[in-house]
């Protein structure tokens, strides 16, 4: 009776340990998570506009207390020194600040907003806003990215994110977009 209990108890683990391997959510948790990383890009203006787009990007260790860099030393300190091995974005929204002129909804002057980050070597998509009938809107983060390759960038906290905006056909003649990005990261070991 004792070898027949020791067989299922193994049957039971084994069970177990597969579905852990199957689902891979076992081990791949994140180890920490930032707060909301706010930046606040300069004002994009009407005569900023070339071939129909306009760019404006921002370093992101640049804010008050540089709330990035917090989120990082956390990391570590959760990983008892060691670095993670990636970050991911996590959630990412984006708006018209209210210091905005002459548009008060992002569709007035938008039809596709693409975030990403850059370094000078390299500018990677991380994801899109298309529903653009507000003065704010959830960006769609890609969920193909290879964020083991961005991993370096990403480690080491001095990256720029910025936003690439297609403009409408016809927009307000005058108008100056200060956008807001509020920005959620996760950390895996």
């Amino acid at each position: 009776m004792v070898a027949i209990m020791n067989v299922r108890a193994y049957r039971c683990a084994g069970v177990i340990l597969s579905v852990c391997v199957l689902l891979g959510g076992c081990a791949d948790e994140p180890v920490a998570y930032s707060e909301t990383v706010s930046l606040k890009l300069s004002g994009m203006k009407a005569k900023d506009v070339k071939s129909g787009v306009v760019t404006e990007e921002k370093n992101v260790n640049t804010e008050t207390a540089n709330p990035y860099g917090d989120f990082l030393k956390n990391a570590t300190d959760s990983l008892s020194g060691a670095e993670p091995s990636r970050v991911v974005l996590s959630k990412a929204t984006l708006g018209l600040h209210s210091d905005s002129e002459g548009i008060s909804r992002l569709d007035q002057v938008f039809k596709r907003i693409e975030l990403f980050v850059s370094s000078s070597s390299s500018t990677t998509i991380l994801g899109v806003a298309t529903s653009l009938s507000a003065a704010e809107a959830t960006v769609a983060i890609d969920e193909d990215i290879d964020w083991e390759a961005l991993a370096s960038l990403m480690l080491a906290g001095d990256f720029k994110v910025g936003v690439r905006c297609e403009t409408n056909a016809t927009t307000p003649k005058e108008w100056e977009a200060r956008l807001f990005l509020d920005l959620n990261f996760s950390a895996f070991e």
